[in-house]
């Protein structure tokens, strides 16, 4: 269940672990961790970094086949990058919460780790959006973007903004983009910071301000044959990053037609996909 079917293995994989696993020598799961762990093969913080990324792995493995049997009865099966992407954010995070007392113990080595992931293409009908946001708080100056991109890595749409660097904006500009691309059942798959995804997920309490937008969000959900949410590190969201950055510099139009900034194409050309776009949109916005 956790190793020896396909889509498992296509999960581990995907991972930062890039492990694929080996019917022959795995003849049981406490062997195997057993024999990882009296291994000669690495140092000691690098087995602790090993068996947390695995214990993460297996634990959203493990949610991802519930999820499919009890959410999504008669669907695609969960895609293996966004999985693989989920468990490893989680793994970093709790190492980072576990070592925070000695900011410089492996420090070098996670932040390596974190630089090595990259954007994961979605799964064969859905769309991946990226939206960030960057703003300077001594200026006042903001700018959000959005990068919509296809299973080939082809960028099909995309958006950028300058606003105000608050939230209420940020949320107003991610729900009316939605909203505009939404129309015609698409399925969609979303990358946002954790503190949006909590509050859109209703895990977190909301300032009254953005409490109504995040209501409509919610509301316009339904109008999607379905929506996925998940969180990133900033390393996998730089495209949305240097739109943002592009739009609250005032460097490029609000949207770009037939060709994205060249910033924009280095970044794509980065990740190893396709950069040039078949579609722009052109979204008008107001403050």
């Amino acid at each position: 269940m956790l190793f020896l079917c396909k889509w498992v293995e296509r999960v581990w994989f995907a991972s930062t672990i890039n492990y694929k696993p080996n019917i022959q020598t795995l003849t049981s799961f406490d062997r195997w961790i057993t024999g990882l762990k009296y291994s000669n093969a690495f140092t000691t913080e690098q087995l602790n970094w090993i068996l947390t990324q695995m214990a993460f792995l297996c634990w959203h493995i493990w949610k991802a086949r519930c999820g499919a049997l009890y959410e999504h009865k008669g669907e695609a099966l969960p895609d293996p990058g966004l999985v693989a992407s989920s468990a490893s954010a989680a793994a970093l995070e709790f190492l980072h919460v576990n070592k925070k007392g000695n900011q410089n113990h492996d420090e070098t080595y996670m932040t390596a780790r974190i630089r090595d992931q990259k954007w994961v293409p979605p799964q064969s009908d859905f769309i991946k959006l990226n939206v960030n946001g960057s703003w300077i708080k001594s200026s006042g100056e903001g700018g959000v973007g959005v990068v919509a991109r296809n299973a080939s890595g082809q960028l099909v749409g995309g958006v950028e903004k300058q606003t105000r660097p608050s939230k209420l904006n940020f949320r107003q500009f991610q729900k009316r983009f939605l909203w505009h691309l939404g129309k015609g059942g698409t399925k969609w798959k979303l990358n946002q910071t954790r503190e949006t995804l909590n509050a859109i997920k209703g895990k977190k309490n909301s300032s009254w301000e953005v409490y109504p937008i995040l209501r409509q969000i919610r509301q316009k959900e339904a109008l999607l044959s379905q929506i996925r949410w998940c969180w990133v590190h900033r390393e996998v969201n730089q495209a949305a990053d240097c739109l943002a950055s592009l739009a609250r510099r005032r460097l490029c139009a609000e949207a770009w037609v037939n060709r994205p900034p060249s910033s924009l194409v280095f970044i794509l050309s980065k990740d190893g996909l396709p950069c040039l776009p078949n579609v722009e949109i052109d979204m008008p916005m107001t403050e």
